[in-house]
């Protein structure tokens, strides 16, 4: 997770980026940047560049061996 201003940021293992409200924790967005059940992910904290917010997917492989 990553925290500016009141904003705190996390990035879920299915596949979603959330926006909170530091002080009430509601929910401000969210959005779903791939589809975990194709086997995608975030397994890292999103990083914070000027009013951008940066964040890895990861997966389509299984034990080394492409999904198809």
């Amino acid at each position: 997770m990553a925290i500016l201003g009141s904003k705190l940021y996390l990035a879920t293992l299915d596949a979603y980026l959330i926006a909170l409200d530091t002080k009430t924790g509601n929910v401000i967005w969210e959005v779903k940047a791939a589809d975990y059940h194709q086997g995608y992910t975030f397994t890292v904290a999103p990083l914070l560049v000027k009013d951008k917010v940066v964040v890895g997917v990861f997966g389509r492989r299984v034990c080394g061996s492409r999904i198809h």
